[in-house]
């Protein structure tokens, strides 16, 4: 034993012998029963051994694949991601796995952005020590199915999928899988790993010996090939060829004692110049990328980051889907009236944000895929879509009832069914549809989008007549130029050919939730014209306390503590959040939720922990549109007319709202209160409160509980898996709270 620990001692002494000794897995087992033992022996504790051999990991792949310089942002103002930054740990639930997570802890002080995947639970209590440390900084877990760690819920089937997309969209795998002690064959659920990554072109740099060879002979003959290997304590026989082939090796740890030469943490056996394939990076954003923060290590040559995380532009990504909603939405709307039909259209005309269509489109993506009927529902719908190209379907456009019935003639529908009979090719060109393959969107999708804006147009065209605005949109209004009663059949128009589109889609489920919006749009609207306090007498739905609204913990819960107590009440404050909820956050909500559920998601649809995927959704579409609208009452005080596009300069104090701002500073002047509760009917009554507002802090304590639903929104995303699409909806999430109109 002694002259065995003599010899490796060597293979760690710089510079290194170009022929290191190798170990069998028996000899591998006596070093360690040596080094944990007491009595002259090593006194290491295996915690011990583990931090040594994670750091040792973590050192190697910074070495390897060393994280790349900051970038500036790009010309969208949009961070940009760092060469080599996404690392996927994958993790076995025996000692291996613990060097790994160490590993990922580390590599997230080296700046690195490091996510967890562990296919099978351990039950020893130094991994869940160590796994609760990789929680604490919040690192993504993908853990078994129905195990409360994991950053998403998952089925049983789930977590492959899961899988495959953050090996999909990492930089660099590390391979902690199976140690020195692992026999061929694998079993489930590894063999669902191993085969992922005999399938990547993505760079595996394996811990000891690569997952699922064998100690002694080697490759079975069908594993994976890694790009790099380190080796623990000594090379493992099992990878001489590997090693002697040029493969690219480092020896790490610093276990073993050598009176006469310190040991070293990194020892190259051979030039690292030989390579099996070359390190790759991938364009696209990982799937499990969380922020980057700042490096505590304070070694020199370990490079180090501060906090930045790119954030992927959502008009860039979804570019084409944004060209072909806006050329389709149109084609919705076309009626035989030609009035009717330009003031339908009215608004459509302006280059408008098209938000709300667009988070449903995101949320499709970010979710699409988890469910595991997915691959069934997504089969289904292309069958339904190949037959419309092919002339013997409508797709989504296909009717329930006879035409004769329905009586409902769109003669903009009619033109393109004339032309797809005359060009039966025109259905496969790119502007037909989006390339549904790549973006991951059911047509169903694009089509709860399309209705959400049909929503969102109807309700702007009624809020125009309400609010006698004159403008929209830097333009004329649609009731300054064709009326009120044209404006208002409008509307009810758009909503009319919106419900016909929802009952289409094929989900009682989603026409459920789409029609509760349309409810929630008018009572919202009902609560704004009766007033700005609470009365006593008001329906449940409008004086229903807070907690059974909002959960205690959510940032709509104004608390007794923030409030003077000279001012509005907090069941004042519930009153406006709940109108707010009803008629802006509602929509984004709620149709992010039913894109779920046209996804595969919920107990509906077959998959019960679904319903934690919509939850999801749900939480991050309502808290998203309560700041979108405090960032829009804040912008009234703020910001002119001409920046907003509409009426603005304390706009809502005119039509006798009191919004956030206007509560806010009635908590600091009291005598606000008396202006408020009569609407601001009296002469000079806006002028004063205007006056009073601007003394106050009230925007800035808007602008603050905008903030904390910005911030609940993204917390919700991240209880999601990472991909481009849920970065993209996180920086919208930001985005609205420096918006300018």
């Amino acid at each position: 034993m002694t002259s065995l620990l003599s010899s490796i001692t060597g293979a760690f002494r710089a510079p290194a012998p170009r022929q290191p000794k190798y170990i069998t897995a028996t000899e591998a087992r006596d070093i360690d029963a040596w080094l944990m033992g007491g009595d002259n022996k090593g006194a290491f504790s295996l915690d011990q051994l583990m931090e040594l051999a994670g750091l040792s990991v973590a050192q190697a792949l910074a070495r390897l694949y060393p994280l790349g310089p900051r970038l500036p942002p790009d010309a969208n103002g949009v961070k940009q991601k760092r060469t080599n930054e996404r690392v996927l740990v994958c993790c076995g639930p025996g000692n291996q796995g613990g060097d790994g997570l160490v590993a990922a802890r580390h590599l997230y002080h080296f700046g690195y952005a490091p996510s967890v995947f562990y296919p099978k639970e351990s039950g020893g209590e130094i991994f869940a020590r160590l796994k609760r440390q990789c929680e604490n900084l919040d690192l993504p877990l993908i853990a078994p199915p129905t195990h409360a760690s994991s950053s998403f819920p998952m089925a049983a089937d789930a977590q492959d999928v899961a899988f495959r997309r953050a090996i999909e969209h990492t930089d660099v795998v590390l391979d902690c899988v199976f140690g020195f002690s692992f026999q061929p064959p694998a079993r489930a659920p590894f063999i669902t790993v191993l085969d992922e990554f005999k399938k990547t072109t993505k760079p595996i740099l394996s811990v000891d010996i690569p997952s699922g060879w064998d100690v002694v002979d080697g490759n079975p003959g069908d594993g994976f090939v890694p790009d790099s290997l380190l080796s623990l304590m000594a090379p493992k026989l099992g990878v001489k060829s590997f090693v002697e082939g040029g493969g690219k090796h480092l020896l790490g740890g610093r276990f073993i004692p050598d009176p006469s030469t310190p040991a070293t943490t990194l020892a190259s056996p051979s030039s690292l110049s030989g390579s099996r394939r070359h390190a790759s990076s991938s364009s696209r954003l990982s799937a499990w990328t969380t922020a980057i923060p700042s490096s505590s290590s304070s070694t020199s040559d370990i490079p180090t980051a501060t906090s930045s995380v790119r954030l992927s532009d959502p008009v860039k990504l979804l570019s084409s889907e944004m060209n072909f909603l806006r050329a389709n939405v149109t084609s919705l709307l076309g009626s035989k009236h030609p009035a009717l039909d330009t003031i339908a259209k009215y608004y459509f005309q302006a280059e408008g944000k098209h938000v709300r269509p667009m988070i449903v489109l995101l949320m499709s993506q970010a979710t699409n895929g988890i469910s595991p009927r997915w691959e069934e529902v997504r089969d289904r719908e292309d069958e339904r879509e190949k037959a419309r190209r092919e002339g013997k379907g409508m797709g989504v456009d296909e009717p329930l009832e006879q035409e004769e019935v329905l009586q409902d003639e769109n003669p903009t529908m009619v033109e393109r069914a004339r032309d797809l009979l005359k060009n039966p090719l025109s259905a496969f060109s790119s502007a037909s549809t989006p390339d549904s393959t790549a973006l991951g969107i059911l047509p169903t999708q694009r089509r709860l989008a399309e209705i959400t804006e049909l929503i969102h147009v109807a309700s702007l065209l009624h809020d125009d007549v309400i609010d006698l605005a004159a403008t929209r949109r830097a333009a004329p209004s649609a009731p300054s130029l064709f009326g009120n009663k044209l404006s208002i059949l409008a509307g009810d128009f758009l909503l009319a050919r919106a419900s016909l589109a929802l009952s289409r889609l094929g989900s009682n489920e989603v026409v459920e939730l789409v029609a509760s919006i349309l409810a929630n749009l008018v009572e919202g609207e009902v609560m704004q014209m009766k007033g700005n306090m609470p009365k006593t007498s008001s329906s449940t739905a409008t004086s229903a306390s807070p907690a059974s609204f909002f959960s205690s913990t959510n940032p709509s819960i104004v608390p007794p503590s923030s409030l003077s107590g000279r001012g509005p009440t907090p069941e004042v404050f519930h009153h406006y959040m709940r109108k707010t909820y009803l008629k802006t956050a509602s929509l984004i909500a709620k149709t992010a939720r039913a894109t779920t559920v046209l996804g595969g998601c919920g107990v509906k649809q077959g998959w019960a922990e679904g319903e934690k995927v919509k939850d999801i959704a749900y939480e991050y579409g309502r808290n998203l549109g309560i700041a979108f609208q405090l960032i829009d009452d804040m912008l009234d005080f703020t910001a002119t007319a001409a920046e907003l596009g509409k009426p603005g300069g304390g706009a809502d104090l005119k039509l006798g709202l009191a919004t956030a701002p206007a509560l806010y500073a009635w908590d600091e002047f009291p005598e606000l209160g008396e202006l408020i509760e009569r609407k601001f009917e009296r002469d000079g009554d806006v002028e004063r409160a205007k006056h009073l507002i601007s003394l106050s802090s009230g925007a800035a304590r808007t602008f603050t509980l905008a903030e904390q639903h910005s911030q609940a929104a993204i917390d919700a995303l991240r209880r999601l898996p990472e991909s481009d699409a849920r970065d993209a909806l996180e920086k919208i999430a930001r985005d609205v709270l420096t918006r300018k109109k």
